[in-house]
């Protein structure tokens, strides 16, 4: 890891010591940073061992420099690979998706759901609170008979497989 790892990293008495502020300053000062540096922010966070302050200036410093395209690549890996994938079965209805960040989206993302579903199509539909003012989707959707706030997957594929949204 440490032959990896570039910026931000040190050894001491035999341990490999990552310093999250280094990397942030790497790439503050326009570093391209290796895989395993955006592995460890992205896996980092995903596990809460890296506090929000940090990611934001990660974040900040990548809008003021950019990335590589091996950076973004590295990231987009990274991000998908850190949470729960769903997958639909080949055998079950069509499967769609209304991506939507939720908010003023939901006069189109409700009806237009509804409307697929009961065209045959399932449209599993994921919103979060955290998303502050654009988050309200989940708020709203429970407005709708027969849509309900979901917490758990075993939850969510029975609702979609009996309401398709």
């Amino acid at each position: 890891m440490l032959v990896r790892m570039q910026n931000g990293v040190r050894e001491h008495s035999g341990f490999i010591i990552v310093i999250p502020a280094k990397i942030i300053a790497a790439k503050r000062d326009s570093a391209e940073l290796t895989e395993a540096e955006i592995e460890f922010f992205v896996q980092g966070f995903a596990e809460d061992r890296i506090p929000d302050y940090q990611m934001s200036a990660l974040a900040m410093a990548i809008y003021l420099n950019g990335m590589t395209d091996r950076e973004t690549a590295s990231l987009t890996r990274q991000m998908l690979e850190s949470g729960t994938r769903l997958s639909w079965p080949k055998s079950g209805p069509p499967t769609v998706d209304k991506h939507s960040t939720g908010g003023v989206g939901d006069k189109t993302s409700i009806p237009l759901a509804r409307l697929l579903a009961c065209c045959g199509m399932q449209v599993p539909m994921l919103s979060g609170r955290g998303l502050g003012a654009t988050g309200a989707r989940w708020i709203n959707w429970n407005q709708v008979r027969g849509s309900a706030q979901i917490c758990l997957w075993s939850k969510f594929r029975v609702w979609l497989n009996v309401w398709g949204v």
